[in-house]
């Protein structure tokens, strides 16, 4: 049920191919094996298991993480670290459509906004880690939302996000009472 091949030169063939072969599958690491969207297009397809998948430096767009969005609903951790051309229109998809996700690292997003965060708080309510750290255009009103929305939240990384305030941190206080774990170096 799991497979991890990350940092090996894996193709969209070889992915496509687990893909078909194994519908059970429910924990898949691909990080930094250069796979494109075919790859997480087959996923989407043939693993509606899937509850942990991480593409972290890989090329994938919008649309092929709006695919596992719908294809795997039940999908709780997930790690998009560094894929630079995704915008709030992927993580909005996931928070629409993976409202079991407990872990959620969209580090180095440097297109997301508030409005995907907010997205994310309004539809993970079950969401205990976030790793928002260098999305430099993140603001207050992403960590209120979460304050609001994501109150099992334990784990919140948010390094170098240098337009968050003291506000930020008294939301989260106040609205995240098992935060035991906190980043907000500038």
């Amino acid at each position: 049920n799991h497979l991890d091949v990350s940092t090996n030169s894996v193709s969209d063939d070889a992915i496509e191919a687990v893909a078909q072969a194994c519908s059970d599958l429910e924990c898949l690491s691909l990080s930094v094996c250069n796979i494109t969207d075919a790859a997480i297009w087959a996923v989407a397809q043939g693993c509606p298991q899937l509850k942990e998948l991480d593409v972290a430096l890989n090329p994938v767009s919008n649309a092929a993480i709006q695919a596992i969005a719908q294809a795997c609903p039940q999908l709780k951790r997930l790690n998009v670290t560094s894929c630079a051309s995704l915008t709030d229109k992927a993580i909005v998809s996931v928070a629409w459509g993976c409202h079991e996700l407990e872990h959620l690292d969209v580090c180095q997003l440097l297109l997301i906004t508030d409005a995907a965060i907010q997205a994310v708080a309004q539809g993970c309510p079950q969401l205990k880690a976030l790793d928002v750290s260098e999305c430099g255009r993140l603001a207050d009103a992403a960590m209120q939302s979460l304050a609001g929305g994501c109150t099992h939240l334990i784990w919140l990384s948010a390094r170098h996000c240098r337009l968050l305030t003291t506000a930020a941190v008294q939301a989260l206080e106040h609205g995240c009472p098992d935060l035991t774990y906190l980043d907000m170096t500038p």
